[in-house]
């Protein structure tokens, strides 16, 4: 896989994290996604890949720091891109708030609208932060997280692996109270 080039600017190609963290070589991986960061400091994959390459190395705390960034410019990427549709939603939503104060179900409908397609639904990124928690032994948000991504219907090699960090979640917990 090669870079694609823009009017000059270097923009990341499809799927090099498969190829650094597959060889295992994360300080070319490293080197790679701060160049696109130089590039361009919005850039989401970058963001995200570098959090997936310091995760393998087991870095959990540079890890965490760049999956929120990630989630941070995910969440500007959904505002920015909200329809016309979407926009008119709030708006009726709004004058029903103004007519009656007192009803929460306009606020509710509200908050819901604002708030769908911000969460991930991906069961592979639960499944990634319920590994980060493990590893900082926060067990019950751990389990918490594997449970979202098992409710997220992943594949089935999906459902076997979080099943077994689940195992070994509860088995490391029951170890601990003897």
């Amino acid at each position: 896989m090669q870079d694609v080039e823009i009017r000059g600017t270097t923009l990341l190609s499809y799927s090099p994290l498969y190829r650094y963290t597959a060889m295992e070589d994360y300080e070319n991986g490293i080197k790679y996604y701060m160049s696109a960061l130089q590039v361009n400091e919005r850039h989401y994959n970058a963001w995200y890949d570098l959090g997936v390459v310091y995760l393998r190395q087991e870095k959990f705390e540079f890890a965490e720091h760049h999956f929120r960034f990630a989630y941070r410019l995910n969440l500007c990427r959904l505002f920015s891109c909200a329809t016309l549709r979407e926009m008119e939603t709030v708006e009726m939503v709004e004058r029903a708030m103004e007519a009656d104060p007192k009803n929460v179900l306009p606020i509710y409908q509200k908050a819901q609208i604002m708030l769908e397609g911000l969460v991930p639904k991906e069961s592979t990124t639960f499944a990634l932060v319920g590994k980060i928690y493990k590893h900082l032994n926060m067990h019950h948000k751990a389990m918490f997280y594997f449970g979202v991504a098992l409710d997220l219907k992943p594949p089935a090699a999906g459902v076997a692996a979080i099943k077994a960090a689940m195992e070994k979640l509860y088995l490391s917990d029951e170890m601990d109270n003897e």
